[in-house]
């Protein structure tokens, strides 16, 4: 996948891309995270996605979301959207730590 191709995704694709970034905030997605993920996604759109987002460091993911969003001039109800699914998979084990409630804020920072 070329460096600018994630211009050309989808909302799912970039929402895919988001909830992986997120289930990675502690370092370990859990089995109940990348469910929850593949739940809201084609099968072959989340392999592709998640491959994207295995070979990205960081700062390349951050990137990728905040150009995606400027480029597609997401609205605030659109990224409300996607904020309500990060705080859904932020709860699923049950616990919304601070670490994952400090990256919801700086993501809201970046992109909106």
């Amino acid at each position: 996948m070329s460096a600018s191709k994630h211009m050309n995704w989808n909302t799912s694709e970039f929402q895919t891309y988001l909830l992986l970034y997120c289930a990675n905030a502690d370092i370990n997605q859990s089995a109940e995270e990348l469910h929850f993920i593949k739940e809201r996604v084609e099968k072959s759109e989340f392999r592709e996605i998640q491959k994207v987002f295995n070979n990205d460091t960081d700062y390349q993911s951050l990137t990728r979301l905040q150009e995606y969003a400027k480029e597609h001039k997401l609205s605030d109800k659109d990224l409300d959207k996607h904020f309500k699914e990060v705080k859904a998979l932020f709860k699923i084990d049950g616990h919304y730590d601070q670490m994952e409630k400090h990256l919801l804020n700086v993501l809201k920072s970046i992109l909106g």
